[in-house]
């Protein structure tokens, strides 16, 4: 609807843009009949065909696809019992997969905000509250009742499910003069290429996601609803459920000021990544709100691997796979290489095709003159945010980056999970977190080989030490430059310091050739863009002429990751400077609408809104506008 804006296409650009990902085995294919709702639907060969490009590209990359699903499946126990609550068909909830891939803070261009879209007037119009304080289209509860509602009152006017969805991006008047008032009241349709084509791509993300989600028995997230918030801050009420305030806020970007008001109730998102917490999905109602007592705090011998069964011998985890008819090395899932004898950083990204300066920000080698230990695996592209195992016993002799590079974690995020802002000595029996951030509640603790648990003395600063040999941390081994200690900070910004230490050794004449490789990559990498109000990765992107993928890969960020006013984003190379926005576009011979999208990275939906399109056909020489008149 008008005033409702469809981000799905987003996520579509996203993985067209994705390099070097593995395609999934099979896409689901496209059925003669769906059922809808209360209503089946009958696809012609036409709109199979349409439908079946849209599933193949929503299901392509793996890793993406894998992504939502995890999200979808945190997610959709709340939006169904909201919609069973409110009368409204269940199949309605893959909508809010198209509109915003379950992204609370997106924004539009047209700026329509929050999981379903909604602009202010037609927010305002089913109840949602916007104000200085709160914004509750970006709060999953509230905005999934509001958008309930809103069907409801569509479908009032057609009897029928499937013009209701239409209304949901003509509007009710738009839907009215489109819609085929012969169906009204009926519960069978046969939809052939002509149909609408926001109703064609929601039967696309029906049918990618129906069969992929809720197949997981153990979601990496489960979330709840906390209505006894009123009053309380963010950090009072992460502490009540042994979360970080860090973990909560994400999951409720509408609250713009860290504290619930008390105006009315508010849900309040609290997630749960170990399973500690047992909590039911949603209360029954407001008045029965789930239990906030906190779990039992640990004792000082217990320890967080009880129960736990741990397999780190079975990392790294080393396998290939053929990709473009080449065998390709994949290391924890994470395309790799493994060093030759003598194979320095150089030699390596020679062979490799991976630029210098990228072997040594994948494998955190800290400089060009780090030792390449032959036999060991060095990453081709950016490490994981979390680990495959959820917990670790270091091992004698082990250090961070060790730990870093066996399980594919960022170290910057292997840091942060243990409460670290920089490296200090790693004990021999520590236990350390791989997946998610260790509640301040839960001590550090040891393992012991003979299965004794202890919590340590306060671990001392590390000291700087001087080495010419190469040692377990290649970062240690150099020529010209005494070893000190690196400091990650989680930000993944460099400092003045860094970047000091950064320009004062390419300009030391007596380094090697080496710093000539990636004089200029470096020099762009430390460009960067200042968030400003309601940017988003999208908008920032579409800036400086760069792929969201590629933006945040450059920043250790996922593409879900939401982005915070004032905030530094570092900007990859030859993307310094904002590119000239081009207005109107000639149609060559076989181009379609979503290779126009995906070139100037606006959405499907923006691209037929702006040239008045009411279907993909397109003719060569025609002039498309490209960007917002």
């Amino acid at each position: 609807m008008k005033n409702i804006s469809m981000l799905g296409c987003l996520v579509l650009c996203l993985v067209f843009s994705a390099q070097a990902e593995s395609p999934r085995a099979e896409s689901p294919k496209v059925p003669e009949i769906i059922h809808f709702a209360d209503m089946r639907l009958e696809l012609t060969a036409d709109a199979r065909k349409k439908v079946q490009t849209d599933v193949d590209a929503l299901t392509r990359y793996e890793k993406y696809f894998n992504a939502k699903v995890d999200r979808i499946d945190a997610y959709f126990p709340l939006i169904e019992k909201i919609l069973r609550e409110e009368n409204v068909p269940e199949d309605i909830k893959y909508l809010v997969v198209q509109e915003s891939a379950l992204v609370g803070d997106a924004v539009s261009s047209s700026n329509a905000i929050g999981y379903w879209q909604f602009k202010v007037a037609a927010a305002e119009e089913v109840g949602l509250t916007i104000n200085s304080a709160v914004d509750e289209r970006m709060n999953i509860i509230t905005a999934t009742r509001g958008a309930a509602r809103y069907f409801k009152n569509n479908n009032a006017l057609f009897d029928n499910w499937l013009h209701a969805l239409m209304a949901y991006y003509e509007g009710p008047g738009g839907a009215l003069k489109k819609a085929d008032k012969r169906f009204n009241g009926r519960k069978v349709m046969r939809l052939d290429g002509k149909a609408h084509w926001y109703v064609l791509k929601y039967l696309s993300h029906k049918i990618a996601f129906e069969s992929a989600v809720g197949q997981n028995p153990s979601p990496p997230i489960q979330l709840f609803v906390y209505q006894n918030g009123g009053g309380k801050t963010l950090r009072e009420i992460a502490q009540e459920f042994r979360v970080t305030e860090d973990e909560l806020q994400p999951y409720n970007t509408w609250l713009k000021q860290r504290k619930v008001p008390q105006d009315k109730a508010y849900p309040v998102i609290v997630p749960d990544f170990s399973g500690r917490l047992r909590e039911p999905p949603l209360a029954d109602n407001a008045d029965n709100p789930p239990s906030t007592k906190p779990a039992p705090e640990q004792t000082a011998t217990a320890s967080v691997l009880a129960g736990e069964k741990l397999n780190s011998e079975a990392f790294p985890m080393i396998k290939t796979r053929r990709l473009f008819g080449k065998e390709q090395l994949l290391v924890n899932g994470i395309p790799a290489v493994i060093a030759k004898e003598g194979e320095d950083v150089k030699r390596l990204a020679q062979r490799t095709g991976v630029p210098p300066s990228k072997i040594i920000k994948f494998n955190n080698l800290g400089h060009p003159q780090a030792a390449i230990t032959a036999g060991q695996p060095y990453y081709l592209r950016p490490k994981r945010n979390r680990a495959p195992a959820h917990y670790h016993v270091a091992e004698e002799g082990e250090n961070w980056w060790n730990v870093s590079q066996r399980f594919g974690i960022k170290l910057n995020k292997l840091l942060r999970n243990n409460r670290l802002r920089k490296e200090e000595p790693l004990q021999s029996y520590q236990v350390l977190w791989l997946r998610y951030i260790r509640p301040t509640t839960i001590a550090a603790e040891f393992r012991r080989p003979d299965g004794s648990t202890s919590q340590p003395l306060a671990l001392a600063s590390a000291a700087k030490t001087t080495t010419k040999s190469t040692v377990a941390d290649p970062r240690l081994a150099t020529t010209e430059v005494a070893d000190t200690p690196i400091s990650v900070d989680s930000s993944a910004q460099p400092s003045d310091s860094d970047i000091a230490s950064e320009r004062a050794w390419r300009n030391d004449p007596a380094q090697n050739n080496t710093t000539k490789d990636i004089q200029n990559e470096s020099e762009n990498t430390i460009a960067s863009h200042t968030v400003r109000p309601k940017e988003t990765l999208y908008s920032i992107a579409q800036q400086y002429d760069i792929s969201v993928a590629e933006l945040a890969d450059h920043n250790q960020l996922s593409i879900y990751d939401s982005i915070q006013e004032g905030q530094k984003l570092l900007l990859p190379t030859s993307s310094s400077e904002p590119t000239a926005v081009k207005e109107y576009h000639e149609v060559q011979t076989g181009e379609t609408m979503y290779q126009i999208a995906q070139q100037y990275r606006i959405s499907i939906r923006e691209l037929m809104e702006w040239n008045q399109k009411e279907s993909f056909n397109l003719k060569a020489g025609e002039q498309l506008r490209v960007a917002q008149p």
